[in-house]
């Protein structure tokens, strides 16, 4: 579960192989719409994916990572964790907080409990 302004968004993260970076991220850029690697989600590598409401993210030792819609599988956030490390969200809670959400901005996530 995400935390953000007191609204709780269900999350589905990564895996132990494949973990959700931890700490404190910052926004670097938010985006309408971007293609991602499919690989990226465990689906293959052979294609991308056009998502919606994405919002990258930096972590501590500057690797990328991602808040994004799962369009592909709404039922998975909250339910199971499917991604390679990104934070994927239901379309209504990802469009939400994309659209809060600026270059700066800075969210914590904590593993094993709610991100803020």
């Amino acid at each position: 579960v995400m935390t953000v302004a007191g609204r709780e968004l269900p999350v589905s993260a990564g895996s132990t192989r494949h973990p959700t970076p931890t700490g404190p991220l910052t926004v670097v850029a938010t985006h309408r719409e971007r293609r991602m690697p499919a690989g990226d989600f465990g689906l293959g590598g052979e294609y991308d994916l056009k998502l919606p409401w994405v919002v990258e993210l930096r972590t501590p030792d500057g690797r990328t990572t991602y808040a994004v819609a799962l369009t592909f599988d709404e039922k998975a956030p909250g339910t199971r964790d499917i991604t390679r490390g990104w934070l994927g969200l239901r379309s209504e809670d990802a469009k939400w907080l994309h659209d809060r959400l600026e270059p700066g901005d800075v969210i914590a996530v904590e593993a094993g409990a709610h991100a803020r």
